[in-house]
């Protein structure tokens, strides 16, 4: 066996390890998110204004991603076919485009997704407001 062939094997079952360790992250992402919906429902949900938008079925999502594409690699490592090397090709390039995407949009927006509710503005207004009046009344809550 040639070297070139030796190293062409060698880098077939090393790229097919990794995969199979990103599947089994994935199962396990899977797996939590399962536990998650199942046994702390009320402890897993995120506090935003999507109802169905939870820990649990971010952990659902992101590890059923997880696992087609660890798959897609496994199995295209090990046949060395073409058309699934490709389309985990495709698809690892969409999910990098798309994290870049994210970041650059959070990155401009920062002010927008950073800021609070109006509700939450005019509470800690008024909070403030009490404070402010409550030390010139009081000149002895300065010292503390």
């Amino acid at each position: 066996m040639s070297v070139s062939r030796r190293c062409l094997c060698c880098v077939k079952y090393l790229m097919f390890i990794f995969n199979l360790i990103f599947w089994l992250g994935g199962c396990g992402l899977f797996g939590i998110g399962v536990w998650l919906s199942f046994t702390q429902a009320e402890f897993s949900s995120l506090p935003l204004s999507f109802p169905s938008l939870s820990a649990a079925n971010l952990l659902l999502v992101a590890g059923g991603i997880t696992m087609v594409i660890g798959f897609l690699g496994c199995l295209g490592a090990l046949k060395e076919q073409r058309c699934l090397l490709c389309t985990f090709f495709v698809i690892l390039l969409i999910l990098v485009l798309t994290e870049v995407t994210l970041v650059l949009v959070l990155y401009y927006l920062h002010d927008k997704v950073s800021s609070r509710s109006p509700q939450e503005k005019l509470k800690y207004q008024y909070i403030r407001r009490v404070s402010d009046e409550l030390q010139k009344r009081d000149p002895l809550l300065d010292s503390f």
